[in-house]
């Protein structure tokens, strides 16, 4: 039995579901799919952990996410993101960031604030969470926003 399995956040990631085209219409946002791991990220009186989405504990794997966490000015945090190594084109890289040669320029693509400073957000719409979420980004390194993406202006690309 793995011994670096930890109690997960009392927030778990949402599993994306398969469909044939995007949904459109009101009440529907869009967001780039990135090509990494997972993460819950969480900051907790003054200690940062990162979890996937099988509660494993990585936060030691990625020190810049870890690192980039700690810095930011708030008690309490909880965000969901993924976990993207990119290469030397800026675009996502996934055979870097697998080998786990390349951990410390690992960096979080955050696409949702979960909570903040003890106030539960999952109820909230999704672009109050995203505004949080962009002003507590600002000056942060290692983590970025992800912005909803207009769903009229992209199409699916069958990767077969």
């Amino acid at each position: 039995r793995p011994t670096n399995l930890v109690t997960p956040p009392a927030a778990t990631a949402a599993a994306p579901t398969a469909a044939a085209r995007p949904p459109t219409g009101p009440g529907w946002v869009h967001e780039v799919k990135y090509d990494g791991y997972r993460l819950l990220a969480r900051k907790r009186d003054g200690r940062v952990r990162l979890f996937t989405r099988h509660a494993t504990d990585w936060t030691n794997r990625f020190p810049w996410i870890r690192e980039s966490l700690a810095s930011l000015g708030v008690r309490s945090v909880t965000m969901d993101g993924e976990a993207v190594c990119c290469g030397p084109d800026g675009m996502p890289d996934f055979d870097l960031l697998h080998g786990g040669r390349n951990d410390g320029a690992v960096s979080l693509q955050a696409f949702d604030l979960l909570d903040l400073d003890g106030e539960d957000l999952r109820d909230r719409p999704i672009e109050e969470r995203k505004a949080k979420l962009a002003r507590l980004l600002r000056r942060c390194d290692g983590i970025r926003l992800v912005e909803l993406a207009d769903g009229r202006r992209y199409r699916v690309v069958d990767p077969t």
